[in-house]
Parts: C-alpha cells; sequence; structure tokens
C-alpha cells in the first residue's frame, strides 16, 4: 500500500484543494471499511458490524452507456444508472429490500426482492402499512402474474382479492368527451362455437352464473334479463298504440354474418327502417375484421324494444281472436 500525490494545498484548510489521491486498496474509518478493486472498478462501503451506510440529502447514481436493455439478461446488465442490491447468502427464503422509513426509523413501506427458496425463481413484493400493522398489498410473481390482495397469484395474469366489504375493482375515465371504451375485452382466437368464454360471473366455488360466450352469445343461469321498471320512477304512463301494422310489416330472414356460416334468424336494419321504424334502430361504429376493418358506423336493432312491439300486437291479435270466436259461437248457437 502506497500513500501518494496528496497536494500542498489539500493539507491546508484555508486554501482551495486541487486534488488529492490515495493510492490504496482499503481504507478504514472508525472501524469502517472503504475498498476499491482494479480489476473492475468497484468501490465497497462496508460499515463494521451490523451499521448502516447513510448518505444524507439525496443519492444521485449517474453515468453514461450505450447498453442496450435486455430483460432477458441473467444477473441484471453492468451498465452505467443502475443500482444493485443483493442478499449475498443463498438460503432459501432470503430477501433483499428497500425500506421507506419514518424520522423515528420505523419502516412503513418495503420493497421486497426474494427468491421464495427457489434459485432461479423470484418474486417482487410491495408492503404497506395501515393502522400500524404492515401487509403485502401486491406481488409480481416468477411467471410475471400480478397479484393484488393475494400472495399467490397463480390463476391468472391479474389477481385481485379483497376480505373487505367494498369494491373489488372500481374502473373510471374521467374525460367527459372521451369516445373509446370504458372497458375494452379481447383475444386473438377467432372462434363462435363456445370453446372460449369472454366474460364469466360466477360464485366462487360454487357455480357460474352470467357467460358471454366466444361468439358473443350471452347466457345466464335463470333466463332473465330486466330493465328497471317501478312506477315511481315513471311518467306520462300511457297504453301503447297499435303495433299491429308495425309486427305485419316486418320481414323476419334467415341469414349469416360474412366471414361466419352461422345461420340466423332476425330482421335486418335498413328493412325495419323502410317500415317506418326508425326508432328500433341505432348507429355506432363496429369493427370486422372482415366486413369493416376500418370500423365505420354500422346499424343495430333494438330487439328487446322490438319484442315488447310483438308483445302488444299478440294482445290485438288475442282480442281480435276473441270478438271471432264470439261471432262464431253466437252463430252456431242460432243453427
Amino acid at each position: 500500500m502506497a500513500l501518494s500525490k496528496i497536494s500542498t494545498n489539500q493539507l491546508d484548510s484555508t486554501a482551495t484543494p486541487t486534488f488529492a489521491e490515495l493510492d490504496v486498496d482499503n481504507v478504514k474509518v472508525n472501524g469502517n471499511t472503504i475498498s476499491s478493486t482494479n480489476t473492475n472498478g468497484d468501490i465497497t462501503l462496508d460499515p463494521n458490524g451490523t451499521g448502516d451506510t447513510t448518505v444524507s440529502g439525496r443519492a444521485v447514481i449517474t453515468g453514461a452507456s450505450t447498453t442496450t436493455y435486455d430483460a432477458t439478461a441473467v444477473g441484471g446488465q453492468d451498465t452505467a444508472g443502475t443500482l444493485k442490491i443483493q442478499n449475498t447468502d443463498n438460503n432459501a427464503d432470503v430477501f433483499a429490500a428497500v425500506d421507506f422509513n419514518t424520522n423515528n426509523d420505523r419502516v412503513v413501506n418495503r420493497i421486497v426482492s426474494s427468491h421464495g427458496g427457489t434459485t432461479n425463481n423470484g418474486f417482487l413484493a410491495f408492503v404497506t402499512e395501515g393502522s400500524g400493522t404492515p401487509a403485502e398489498r401486491m406481488r409480481i410473481d416468477s411467471s410475471g402474474h400480478v397479484g393484488i390482495g393475494t400472495v399467490a397469484p397463480s390463476n391468472a395474469q391479474l389477481c385481485v382479492e379483497n376480505s373487505a366489504n367494498e369494491n373489488v375493482g372500481f374502473i373510471l375515465n374521467s374525460n367527459a368527451s372521451m369516445t373509446q371504451n370504458t372497458l375494452l375485452v379481447a383475444t386473438a382466437r377467432n372462434t363462435t362455437d363456445g370453446t372460449y368464454n369472454h366474460f364469466q360471473c360466477a360464485i366462487n366455488g360454487v357455480a357460474a352464473k352470467l357467460i358471454v360466450y366466444d361468439g358473443g352469445q350471452v347466457v345466464n343461469a335463470t333466463n332473465s334479463y330486466g330493465q328497471i321498471s317501478d312506477q315511481r320512477l315513471k311518467e306520462n304512463i300511457a297504453d301503447a298504440s297499435s303495433q299491429w301494422d308495425d309486427i305485419k310489416a316486418l320481414q323476419v330472414r334467415n341469414f349469416n354474418f360474412i366471414g361466419d356460416d352461422l345461420t340466423q334468424i332476425g330482421v335486418v336494419a335498413q328493412e325495419v327502417e323502410a317500415a317506418g321504424m326508425n326508432g328500433l334502430i341505432q348507429e355506432a361504429a363496429w369493427y370486422n375484421a372482415a366486413s369493416n376493418p376500418d370500423s365505420e358506423v354500422r346499424k343495430t336493432v333494438k330487439y328487446s324494444v322490438l319484442y315488447m312491439k310483438a308483445v302488444k300486437a299478440l294482445q290485438e291479435a288475442m282480442t281480435r281472436i276473441e270478438t271471432l270466436e264470439t261471432k262464431v259461437a253466437a252463430l252456431e248457437a242460432g243453427e
């Protein structure tokens, strides 16, 4: 070990220092070691015992590097601007962490990295304190599954659990002029035969209650759907006008959609308009890779309203039938 290159000014507390260089392998200050190696330029701060290395103010990690980010690099990447936190113990369930403390040195929040007992697998956990008790709130496991409220998010890419009496999820777009989807669910698989479900509601471990199949079919356990119908919410209540002519004018068709060989029964929006029932038509952008790849505006039919028009027309038909039955009975009685 040699000591060299210490300027005269460096030893004068009243002068502006120009440079100083300690050409040593290790420096000890009150039992704490600062060491450096020539092989890779690393500098090691080694507190004596269990003490901490404290940086007062902010710590800045800076440097210039042309290394390209590689998420698959085993052991990380040695490049400028990188903070590496390492626990050198290889025992099961050891961890490294970043703690966020209060002024009394109480850990209130923590980010934990651990291999969970498996050397080549790791997870990242986020801990916060609530009512004086710290608890894990979110975890990213070794497969990239994200768990919120669970430490075992193995059954889905995103798994959210909540035992409190509150909403499990809430999605809000606060843009009052938004024109997109509040929630978009999509898949790359293109089938319409019930191979998979777009959406399912279920009582956990008991039974499915609502399913939206791959072809868009909606199925529920009770065969029912409805609309709010309380009289206390309505006004201008009056008998509906005759629907006889409208229902009679409908053309019920068989068809299949372009790119789909499933034969269906229904109506054609333009023919419904031609019959004078414009109120049953709604227009909106509709994407279909085969027939409308540019998501241009297309027409839809309010089938649920059409069904109520049919009920009214059926009532009218029943009245006519009953009138005819009365006349027939009178004629037969006169014979």
